[in-house]
């Protein structure tokens, strides 16, 4: 976790929230609405501040990969967790359009 020293006088301390890609298997059939509705959800019940931010799914290759802005890697594991998905890694990642 990142913390600003940097802050203003008087304004609260803000966090540094980084992207993470989350990586899990699912079944060719699964549905890639209903594994976004379960994210969302452990991310909205989680204790820390955790927000999902998109799912890719490869059916052909079972794999799926959902990316979260979060604080620790660890965060994004616990909110998988309260969602119901087990994720095999949970790692940095860089985007770029």
């Amino acid at each position: 976790m990142w913390i600003s020293a940097f802050t203003p006088r008087g304004a609260a301390p803000t966090l540094h929230t980084v992207l993470y890609l989350a990586e899990f298997y699912l079944p060719e059939d699964a549905s890639l609405p209903g594994v976004v509705r379960k994210a969302r959800a452990g991310a909205c019940r989680a204790e820390a501040e955790v927000r999902f931010v998109r799912a890719i799914f490869v059916p052909r290759d079972e794999s799926c990969f959902a990316l979260y802005l979060a604080a620790s890697a660890d965060e994004v594991t616990a909110a998988g967790a309260l969602a119901g998905l087990a994720f095999d890694r949970v790692l940095e990642a860089l985007t770029c359009p």
